[in-house]
Formats: C-alpha cells, sequence, structure tokens
C-alpha cells in the first residue's frame, strides 16, 4: 500500500469514527498555501470547531504516526485553520481546537488526541 493510499484509509477511518461520536464534518482535505487540514468538524458537545489531523501508519518502521507532529507541523495547522476561517463564510468562533487521530494499520491501534492546540 502507497502513502497516499495508506493516508485515505486513515483518514476514511478517522471521519466515520467522528460521525459515530455524533460529529458533523463540514471539510475534507482544506487546502491552503500554507497547509492542509485532514478533516473539519463540529464537535455535538459544545459546538467547537475542530481541525482533525490524522496520521496513519501501516507499520512502526518509521515510528508511532503521533511522534510525526513536530512544532514546524502545528505552526503550519494553526495557519490553515485561520486560513479557513479568513476565507470561507464561516465565522470564527468563540473555539476551536486541533486533534490528532493517530491510526496504526497493523496492530489495528487507534487513538485519538483531543485539543493538542487550541484557539
Amino acid at each position: 500500500m502507497n502513502k497516499k493510499t495508506t493516508g485515505d484509509l486513515g483518514e476514511n477511518m478517522a471521519e466515520n469514527y467522528l460521525l459515530t461520536l455524533g460529529y458533523k464534518v463540514i471539510e475534507r482535505k482544506y487546502f491552503a498555501r500554507v497547509g492542509e487540514i485532514d478533516l473539519i468538524a463540529i464537535c455535538p458537545e459544545n459546538k467547537t470547531t475542530v481541525f482533525v489531523e490524522v496520521k496513519t501508519r501501516s507499520n512502526q518502521k518509521f515510528g508511532l504516526p503521533e511522534e510525526s507532529i513536530t512544532s514546524k507541523k502545528l505552526y503550519k495547522l494553526k495557519k490553515a485553520a485561520t486560513h479557513f476561517f479568513n476565507h470561507t463564510s464561516r465565522k470564527v468562533p468563540f473555539s476551536w481546537r486541533l486533534d490528532l487521530i493517530s491510526i496504526q494499520l497493523k496492530s489495528n491501534h487507534f487513538e485519538h488526541f483531543k485539543n493538542i492546540l487550541n484557539g
């Protein structure tokens, strides 16, 4: 399985997971010059806008998926989130957050890290 196929599979799994929790997914693969956001959803509990980074690995050869999130990556995700609010009709909510969904396909391990960055 190539990198794109693995990533697409992980994003589909993450989206289905969020939907089962009652999240409303409003955007997939949001592209901005400053970066990409895999999923954008609305949290059912408090209507917070949630930007979701999905990291999927087919094996642990390159480490755990969550280990690939660097400060540079967080900076780009924050810039992309700001771009989303500035270039869509959505108003900036009182709060938003960035979540990470980590998927290891071989071991069937799935972990949702909430609020790794907030605004």
